[in-house]
């Protein structure tokens, strides 16, 4: 609540000394395309502000981990190191389901 308070002062703030006037775009609807019909509004908001940023979720950061040791995995010979990028699967798999259930119970509090 004190955060609301406290953006909501920052933006009246801004709007009283003309801060936020001749903006690109300004009076114009803002596009929206390429939207996920599967993200929630919080998540494209955080998405948006990493992507701004220069990074990316780390979902998205473990899930190309995952990809690249499958395409190793497909790829590898040894059996020894099948294991190993089979072990390291496994524990990515389990990072990035944590990173899930950890945003999801984020937002469903």
């Amino acid at each position: 609540m004190a955060l609301t308070l406290t953006i909501e002062m920052i933006i009246k703030q801004a709007i009283g000394q003309g801060a936020l006037k001749n903006l690109p775009g300004e009076g114009k609807p803002i596009e929206l395309k390429n939207l996920n019909p599967f993200e929630t509004k919080e998540d494209r908001m955080i998405n948006r502000l990493i992507a701004v940023a220069g990074e990316l979720p780390i979902e998205i950061i473990i899930l190309k981990e995952i990809e690249g040791l499958k395409q190793r995995l497909e790829e590898c010979k040894s059996d020894s190191e099948k294991r190993i990028l089979r072990s390291k699967l496994t524990e990515l798999n389990w990072k990035y389901e944590i990173q899930r259930e950890a945003r999801l119970g984020f937002y469903n509090r």
